[in-house]
């Protein structure tokens, strides 16, 4: 009997050294959808709601009210995918941003490599349409579209409207313009159309600001401020003293001069407090004869003197320029850092050491349209220089860091061209008597 279970044993034996070992090969997933796509307000301070996406055909559409900064967003999602990725970089949700101001592609890939490309689009919202409910406004009406013809730039208003365009303004795509007559418009710089929204005040506006959070109009007895984009509008008064000009630092302080000092507000405008009232200059400078550029530096032109303050306006450092006259009454530093001044006479100065001395140019050599220079303005290695005197013109400056290469000028539509601003394309802006101008450089 033992034997009989001793080869029994042997056989289980036996046939267990037969048995393949190998280990079995893991079945992967390939599940690779995206089944939720959010953006939360509390992720995003550039949005004020919870936004959830629409998920069609692997397209992810989310709609985002007008204006909203969407260059760095954070989403949250959720996917059954081994990993999500976005050209090549890893996505964690509720903590990568991106920039979504094209679609981007959003692949979802499975463990076993499969992949599923979803596009993100995010839709702005079009503007709210203003009516006369909304306070502060009287009305809003279509009145102009600009023509591709005549090189771009707007279709001269003169004849059918009593405005004379004053300054002109371009912050997140949208163009601020302010009139003589109380009105204010704007437009998407990806639009051909103007609207116009007529503030409810008997007043002339004078200029326009935009920091992050408030838009500026500055008229003639007060400061008005929107957190709208134009459609609602608060009345600032002061009974201290009178805000006549307009100057937003890089850390969105707002700055004045008035009766011999220079006054700031840190409050977006409710109060202002006088920070120098020892002014080494006369204040009743021009609004264009002070500048703050990118690093938060002052500059002021007064009396054919250059002043620069390092400290937002705390002290002032004197150039004593032998080169200027008193005339000189626009100052404007670009990027290079390069000190330009003008003057209603025509002549425009380049300074490359910081307004100590000033190489001259006169610009009436060209025709006799540049005797009075309105603005000064940066944009692709030229200067561009905002000329009028009865015909709006422009002059072009090529330069380099020491030489200035080129000088051309152009002629174009009938009064003053008041100002002017560059948009994120490059293009060149004006508001002037009678006229908006758009797409300019292609008048070279």
């Amino acid at each position: 009997m033992n034997k009989i279970y001793y080869l029994v044993f042997l056989l289980t034996v036996s046939l267990s050294s037969c048995t393949d070992n190998s280990d079995t090969e893991p079945i992967l997933s390939s599940t690779n959808e995206i089944t939720s796509f959010k953006l939360l307000s509390n992720l995003n301070s550039e949005i004020q709601n919870d936004y959830g996406a629409t998920i069609s055909n692997n397209e992810i559409s989310i709609s985002l009210p007008y204006n909203t900064d969407i260059t760095e967003l954070i989403a949250t999602f959720e996917t059954n995918a081994n990993n999500i990725e976005v050209n090549g970089v890893s996505q964690v949700s509720s903590v990568t941003p991106n920039d979504f101001t094209n679609p981007l592609t959003y692949s979802a890939i499975a463990e076993n490599n499969d992949v599923n490309n979803y596009v993100v689009i995010i839709n702005i919202e079009e503007p709210p349409m203003v009516t006369a409910q909304n306070a502060g406004i009287v009305n809003s009406t279509f009145i102009n579209s600009f023509s591709s013809n005549a090189f771009g730039w707007g279709t001269n208003l003169t004849g059918n409207t009593t405005q004379n365009f004053n300054s002109i303004d371009i912050t997140n795509n949208i163009v601020y313009v302010v009139g003589n007559n109380g009105a204010f418009y704007s437009e998407n710089i990806n639009r051909n159309s103007i609207n116009q929204y007529t503030i409810d005040l008997n007043i002339g506006n004078i200029d326009t600001k935009k920091t992050t959070n408030f838009l500026y109009v500055l008229t003639e007895n007060a400061l008005l401020r929107s957190s709208n984009n134009g459609q609602n509008f608060e009345k600032l008064t002061y009974s201290d003293f009178s805000i006549n000009q307009l100057h937003i630092s890089t850390d969105n302080n707002i700055y004045n001069f008035y009766n011999g000092k220079l006054w700031k507000s840190t409050d977006n405008g409710n109060t202002f407090t006088a920070i120098n009232s020892n002014l080494p200059f006369d204040n009743s400078i021009s609004s264009k004869g002070f500048y703050i550029d990118n690093n938060n530096t002052f500059w002021v032109i007064s009396a054919g003197k250059i002043y620069q303050s390092q400290n937002e306006g705390t002290s002032f450092s004197t150039y004593n320029s032998t080169s200027l006259t008193s005339d000189y009454n626009i100052i404007f530093v670009s990027p290079d850092n390069n000190v330009w001044v003008g003057n209603y006479a025509g002549i425009l100065g380049k300074s490359v050491n910081a307004g100590e001395s000033f190489n001259l140019l006169d610009l009436t050599s060209l025709n006799s349209l540049a005797t009075s220079i309105h603005d000064i303005k940066f944009s692709s290695n030229n200067i561009w220089v905002a000329v009028g005197n009865g015909n709006s013109g422009l002059v072009k400056i090529s330069y380099d860091a020491s030489n200035i290469n080129g000088v051309y000028s152009y002629t174009y539509g009938t009064g003053i061209n008041n100002d002017l601003a560059i948009d994120e394309n490059g293009n060149i802006w004006s508001a002037e008597s009678g006229a908006i101008g758009k797409n300019l450089q292609n008048l070279f």
